[in-house]
This record gives structure tokens, sequence and C-alpha cells, in this order.
């Protein structure tokens, strides 16, 4: 896939030192959890992204130039037992999850608009116990969901179940089975 940078984040990728950068928004149904590969907190375009630094692992992106489902894997390191069980009872499933990644200058300041590296929504999420705990969260790319099958009878039952109450779209349907139309002059 295509992606297009600016000028500066071009520039700072040919640099002698590199400064790349990690920024990962997940939608969670309790708001956004937005993250940074550093160790401090970062603002891009009116959000505030924590850094993680050392406490995350994220697994290699994969692209293919076949249409095929691919995922990522986003753990996190040394958390809380307090937090865990907010993620226990989050509801994040279907969820979109976004990452980007971005330059930072030599002031360690971020170079205006990082490319999204993956987009995807929120799959799995296991958590291992210990003294600290560690949360394995997979994120699978839009693709994964043509493999779902769609369940829908396509009765006047079903489309008032999936339109609400009232929706009479399918009630006379089984009465056109057998109509004969008559068409044009007779």
């Amino acid at each position: 896939m295509t992606r297009t940078i600016t000028t500066a984040a071009a520039n700072a990728s040919l640099a002698d030192v590199v400064r790349p950068l990690i920024l990962i928004d997940l939608d969670f149904a309790s708001g956004h959890v937005r993250l940074n590969s550093t160790p401090y907190a970062l603002t891009y375009g009116g959000n505030v992204y924590q850094g993680a630094g050392k406490l995350g692992e994220i697994s290699p992106v994969e692209e293919t130039a076949d249409i095929q489902a691919t995922s990522i894997a986003l753990k996190l390191y040394a958390i809380p037992r307090d937090v865990v069980s907010l993620a226990l009872a989050e509801q994040y499933q279907g969820h979109d999850a976004t990452m980007m990644l971005g330059m930072m200058d030599d002031t360690w300041s971020l170079i205006a608009d990082p490319v999204i590296v993956f987009a995807g929504r929120m799959d799995v999420m296991s958590i291992s116990l210990g003294e600290t705990a560690s949360v394995t969260l997979t994120v699978e790319s839009r693709f994964a969901d043509w493999e779902r099958p769609r369940i829908r009878r396509y009765t006047s039952e079903d489309q008032e179940a999936f339109e609400g109450a009232g929706d009479k779209f399918f009630d006379y349907a089984p009465t056109m089975v057998e109509k004969t139309v008559k068409w044009g002059k007779q």
C-alpha cells in the first residue's frame, strides 16, 4: 500500500540519527487509550498519547499483495492489578485500533503527520498475572471481517429485529412470489 509522508519526516528518516516513534490509538467503550513508544506523554492531533516506553512490545506488521486478513499483537508489561480489572470488564471487541509511525526531530518533538501503518479492530485480549501483569491485545485487519458469516434471514421478523419494531419492509415479500405483473399496454 502506498503511503505519503511529509518532506520533514522523509528528511528525518534520512538523517544520521533517526528517531522513530510509534503512536497507538485504541477505541475502548469507555473512551480512547492512546499510547506512544517514548517514556513521556506526547500531544498529536489535540490528543495526549501516554508514554509506554520500555513497557510495551509490538509484533511485526505484515503486508501482503494478496487480499487476506493480517493481525498484530500489542503487549504491555508491568501493569498494576487494578488496571487489569478494568481491562477484564471493558467491552473492546470490534472497536477500532490504529498504529502510526512518526519521526521526531533533534529536539525530540514530533514531526507533523505520522503515517498509519496498521488499522483494524481489537479482537482478543489475554492477560498473564504474576507480581505484575501483562496484557496482550490482538488487533485484526478489517479483511478478517470478510471471513465471518452474515446470518440474516430476510424475513419480516428478521428485519424488525435488525431495524426495530414497526419496520414492515418484508411483510409483503411472500405475496410477491407468484404475483403476475401486467406491464405496458394490454
